[in-house]
Parts: C-alpha cells; structure tokens; sequence
C-alpha cells in the first residue's frame, strides 16, 4: 500500500480507538453513578427529545447508517491492495535471470 495511506490509517484508527476508550469509560463510569444520580442528558435535551420533535430518532437513526456505510466502504478500501494476481514461477533459473532484466 502506499506509505501516506498507511499512515492516515494509523492515525485516524488511533484517534478512533482514543474516543472510543474515553466515552466506553464515560460510560461505565456513568452506569456506576461516579457522576452522581444525575441522567447523562442535560434536562434541556431531555424536554427537546420528549417535546414532539419525531424527526429526532430518525435522524439519529439515518446517521448511525450513513456511519456504518463509510466504515463498510473504508474496510473495503482497505482490503483492495495493490498485490500481484498471477505469479510466474520459472523452473529454469538462467531463463528467469535472462527474462528479468
């Protein structure tokens, strides 16, 4: 693969994996109550959500997939690489000396 690719790909995994750590660890610590009996959600937020506002979940819906689309079609760039297809093996050494160069 190509050494820009590589790393964009490690640093962006990284980054993921680190916002991934910290809210997994939010949410853990949240379901143990270490923030108090407070709800994760602002009481604003609450009282948006419940107010009629059905647009919310379908949005929230239509952008988790069009999340798991793009992680599906980086995987997929990810597993088309630049490797040969056939390989010619050649049973005479000086024949494939002679044809490499």
């Amino acid at each position: 693969m190509n050494p820009r690719a590589d790393r964009a790909n490690r640093i962006v995994l990284a980054l993921l994996g680190f916002v991934l750590l910290v809210a997994g660890a939010a949410g853990i610590a949240a379901g143990l109550f270490l923030f108090g009996n407070d709800a994760l959600l602002p009481a604003e937020a609450t009282t948006f959500i419940a107010a009629n506002h059905s647009w919310f979940w379908p949005a929230v819906v239509a952008a988790a997939v069009l999340l798991a689309l793009l992680g599906l079609l980086w995987v997929t760039a990810q597993l088309a690489s630049d490797r040969v297809s056939r390989l010619e093996l050649a049973s005479d050494p000086a024949a494939a000396a002679a044809r490499c160069c």
